[in-house]
């Protein structure tokens, strides 16, 4: 993420897909798997809030892509490989619903990366810097390439 003058490089962490496109992108339906509820706020974590956090996320959760859809802002996840996950309100205000299906469970992903972001002091896009290994692996830093954050 930093160039060879140590000024930090802007791309983007998350792709947004149509919501039209949500339900024909995996063969699972969030419904059909699991349902919890959870306090982190998807419209902050996704679409405002801090960058650092959103860079987090970006690079933890690996071939995350989110879409908005609906009056009330529902968040729909989706991997690509079968994988998705819709959050929105929570109708008894105790903050959101997460329905999920798929191998993975998008949403407890971030939640590990915005904890592992809030772990380390919540640093900014200015103190995270990317190492990009010959085997393609990825490892996200926070001011130095030996503090390798993970969630």
């Amino acid at each position: 993420m930093r160039g060879a003058d140590r000024d930090p490089v802007q791309f983007v962490a998350m792709r947004h897909v149509k919501r039209s496109d949500a339900p024909r992108t995996t063969g699972h339906t969030a419904e059909a798997t699991s349902e919890r509820t959870s306090r982190l706020d998807p419209r902050v974590v996704l679409l405002g809030g801090d960058p650092g956090m959103r860079l987090v996320v970006g690079t933890l959760v690996p071939d995350l892509h989110s879409s908005v859809a609906g009056p009330d802002a529902t968040v729909w996840l989706l991997d690509g490989r079968g994988s998705q996950a819709v959050v929105g309100p929570d109708p008894s205000g105790a903050g959101v619903v997460v329905r999920h299906g798929g191998p993975r469970d998008l949403w407890a992903e971030v939640e590990a990366a915005v904890a592992a972001w809030t772990g380390v002091g919540r640093p900014g896009p200015s103190r995270l810097g990317v190492t990009v290994g010959t085997d393609g692996r990825h490892d996200l830093w926070v001011d130095r390439p030996d503090n390798v954050l993970a969630p």
